[in-house]
Order: structure tokens, then C-alpha cells, then sequence
């Protein structure tokens, strides 16, 4: 058993994913590999409550919340899609046996216990790549609330603690930094405007101002006008890095109503790929679709593309 643990976490380190699926899968293996030698194989079994306290190391998850992540992450069809590579794998080390994700089913008051177990390799000839079902053309994203992302401290200036209404001071101060970016853009475009009335010999200074006004624009506008113009308009939208700490992953901004007010949040929109198991990130798209979000996989992002609904929070297979 043991020989079989190390070469799947070989081979896991081999396969690198962004994906909690991948760091269950690992954590399950290193795990394993410290009781490989225990007569009892029981001690070799973990529920999601313990996988996720691993995984997530000062993280409380209570078992229905680590149940649901653990649903999420689909760490069994992270190693179905890849089976018939995992067999070769082990093949090529020399063993009989590779290691699949298992589960002993709840009975009564017992948890259900999640295990690598072994198989018979199967004849090479006969391996077959795992083809994607009907079910991995729509997908279910999960919303982290406001509150749960760690905020950098300018972060927590401008969103408190994660939203606010948007007839408020921060609504205020994102009014006027809107106003004030137009502003800058206005006064940066009558400056190259003003330049053109200089009557004498063009300079190298002159184009150094000139690149650098126009450099200005385009960035004003790309990231502080468009952005902020776009998230009124659309309901959704990217949230500046500059808002959460460095170790958080990519945020978003969306405008909800509850009631008579609406209400500026700091989310993050994430989901699982169902067809190997990757984790989904958000992204515009490309050319007629510059402006529409789309959710793709962050190892195969130009395939397994998925469209993005913000209300239903259902994602349907993109086929360009």
C-alpha cells in the first residue's frame, strides 16, 4: 500500500491543478501515506470535515458546510477524466494496482469515510479516455459572500466590510472618484489638444508629453471609467486586486437590490469544471464578446467555456 500511495502522490506532483479537488487528493494521500503501514485500514479513511480542515488550515467548517465544499471540488471525477493516465502511470512504475477515490456510505449516525483504494490495473489496449457526459455542459456557481474575503486595508476603506448601500458615503466616494477620473481623462485629452497650438519645431520632449497623456487616457479610461461604467451597466463586474490582500484569489463586484436601496459587494463567483474537475475562473470574452463574462477552466480555458448567469447562477456549455 504504501508503494502505491507514493506513487500517486508522484504522480499528483507530476499533474499540478489549481483545484480543490487536486488538494483533497493530496492532502487524502499524505495523509494515507503516514498510516499506510497500519494493520487497521479504517485509520486510512477520513470524512470531509477532517479534509477540510486540512486542506483549509485555520478554517472552521462545520461538516454540511465541508459536505458541500467537498460536493463542489468533485474530486471523483477529477480522477474519472483522468483515469486511463493514472493506469499508465503506475503501469510505467511497475505496479498491478492503481489507486482510485472511494467512499464507505453513511449508516445511521456515521459518517460517510472517503479512502484511496486500489484496483487492477486493466490491459493497456483496452484503456479508454473518459468522455464527457450530457452533464458536463452546465455547471452551478457557488457566490462567497461579502465578509469572507480578506480585505487589503485601502480594501476596507472603500468597502467596510465587504458592501454597502449605495446612498452612502462610500457610494459618495466612488461617485467622486468616477468624477474625478473624468476629469483627469477630460484635461489629459485638452492638453494634447492645447499642444497642437504651439507654433514651433516639434521636440522630443513634445512626443515624451504626447505618449505619455496618451498613455494616461488609455489607462484612466481601461481601468478606472470603463470598469466602474460597466458595473453600473451590467450588474457585475472584476474587483481591482488593490481591495483584497495578495493571498486572496481573484474578486468581483456586483449590484444587488434588496428592497428600496441597492447595495455595492465584494463577491467571488467560482465553480468546478465538469468536464475535468478544474477550477472555473471568470473572464471576458473576445471580439463580439469582449464585454460578456464567461466562466472558464483555468487548465483548458479556450475549450471548456461556460456561460455565465449572475441570478440563476447556472453556466451553459460555449460551443463557438
Amino acid at each position: 500500500m504504501r508503494e502505491l500511495v507514493q506513487c500517486f502522490i508522484a504522480w499528483l506532483t507530476e499533474e499540478p491543478v489549481a483545484s480543490n479537488a487536486w488538494r483533497i487528493l493530496d492532502a487524502l494521500a499524505q495523509e494515507t501515506l503516514k498510516r499506510a503501514d497500519s494493520p487497521n485500514a479504517e485509520q486510512r479513511e477520513f470524512d470531509v470535515a477532517e479534509l477540510a480542515e486540512i486542506c483549509r488550515p485555520g478554517e472552521y467548517l462545520d461538516y454540511e458546510d465541508a459536505k458541500k465544499w467537498f460536493t463542489r471540488a468533485k474530486p471523483q471525477q477529477f480522477l474519472q477524466v483522468r483515469k486511463k493516465y493514472i493506469q499508465e502511470y503506475f503501469l510505467k512504475q511497475g505496479h498491478s494496482y492503481f489507486l482510485m477515490l472511494e467512499c464507505r456510505a453513511s449508516t445511521g449516525r456515521h459518517k460517510t469515510m472517503w479512502y484511496l483504494k486500489p484496483y487492477v490495473i486493466e490491459n493497456s489496449k483496452e484503456l479508454e479516455v473518459v468522455t464527457a457526459s450530457d452533464e458536463s455542459h452546465q455547471i452551478e456557481y457557488s457566490v462567497t459572500a461579502p465578509g469572507e474575503i480578506k480585505l487589503s486595508w485601502f480594501g476596507k476603506i472603500i468597502m467596510g466590510s465587504g458592501a454597502f448601500k449605495s446612498r452612502s458615503w462610500r457610494g459618495g466616494l466612488w461617485a467622486l472618484g468616477l468624477v474625478t477620473s473624468v476629469i483627469a481623462l477630460i484635461s489629459c485629452g485638452l492638453l494634447i489638444f492645447q499642444m497642437q497650438k504651439v507654433n514651433r519645431p516639434l521636440q522630443t520632449n513634445d512626443l515624451a508629453v504626447f505618449f505619455l497623456l496618451t498613455f494616461l487616457i488609455l489607462v484612466i479610461w481601461r481601468h478606472q471609467i470603463r470598469p466602474l461604467l460597466w458595473l453600473v451597466e451590467d450588474r457585475v463586474g472584476f474587483a481591482s486586486d488593490t481591495l483584497i490582500k495578495l493571498s486572496e484569489d481573484p474578486a468581483h463586484l456586483d449590484l444587488v437590490k434588496d428592497g428600496d436601496h441597492r447595495y455595492f459587494r465584494l463577491v467571488r463567483y467560482s465553480a468546478v469544471c465538469p468536464i475535468c474537475a478544474a477550477a472555473i475562473e471568470l473572464r471576458f470574452g473576445q471580439g463580439s464578446q469582449h464585454r460578456r463574462i464567461f466562466g472558464c477552466c483555468t487548465e483548458v480555458p479556450q475549450e471548456h467555456v461556460f456561460t455565465f448567469d449572475r441570478v440563476t447562477k447556472v453556466g451553459q456549455r460555449y460551443i463557438r
